[in-house]
């Protein structure tokens, strides 16, 4: 007992916990929106991002030409991007459902 109390733990679970969050923040090792696409087992969520920017640029056609609305990018990159954050949060399926009424919410 005498051994173990001169021992801490808190740095190694503080080293943890940060690592922790920086996967969670970078997307769990990998360095990119682009290298999270490319993985074989989310063709699904490619197709569902490609439907989300197809109806967003046909709602807002000279915003998606321009690549911005009100000062705010709206390039397919952002776009996509914004669709992935709201599909992790609803679902793909609710997600693109919730686009196709109103594409505006890809500005939230």
């Amino acid at each position: 007992l005498s051994l173990l109390a001169g021992v801490s733990l808190a740095p190694t679970f503080l080293t943890g916990a940060a690592r922790l969050a920086r996967a969670t923040r970078s997307g769990w090792g990998f360095r990119s929106d682009a290298a999270r696409r490319a993985l074989p087992w989310d063709a699904e969520g490619q197709k569902q991002e490609e439907k989300a920017w197809e109806v967003f640029s046909s709602e807002f056609t000279k915003a998606a030409e321009a690549g911005e609305l009100m000062g705010d990018p709206c390039d397919r990159g952002t776009i996509t991007a914004r669709y992935a954050g709201l599909s992790s949060l609803f679902g793909g399926d609710v997600a693109l459902e919730m686009i196709r009424k109103e594409p505006i919410v890809l500005f939230w």
